[in-house]
């Protein structure tokens, strides 16, 4: 048979496929230890990040909320997931505002020295 599907890593592990036993592979609490080392708690925090990502767009598409307000639930989402683990504290608060402000000039300073560029074509021609 050319195509074997496999599930987990159970197939892989046994190779060609003889004297498969189900108790000697591992099972998916094995799996799931082996891609979060953290443990469940780890997998818990991408799960809540990946809802405050998709809520952003999501609430947007819907209708639910405009820009700004889809960024300020944003933002609070950010922040009560910080609080629950334990992570919020004004040194992390400021340094995020600080390097927040520092993103925003560059790419305020981008699109500047874009007009110029282009005005300076217009002048030309």
């Amino acid at each position: 048979m050319w195509f074997r599907p496999s599930i987990g890593s159970f197939t892989a592990r046994q190779g060609n496929g003889r004297n498969l036993r189900p108790g000697a592979g591992p099972g998916a609490r094995e799996d799931l230890d082996r891609l979060f080392p953290g443990g469940s708690a780890q997998y818990l925090s991408l799960v809540a990040a990946l809802a405050v990502i998709s809520s952003i767009p999501w609430s947007i598409v819907s209708g639910i909320a405009t820009l700004s307000e889809a960024v300020g639930m944003g933002v609070f989402g950010s922040l009560l997931l910080a609080a629950v683990r334990g992570q919020l504290s004004l040194v992390m608060l400021h340094n995020a505002i600080m390097r927040t402000g520092t993103l925003i000039a560059m790419v305020f300073f981008i699109v500047v020295g874009a007009i110029v560029f282009s005005l300076s074509f217009h002048l030309v021609a």
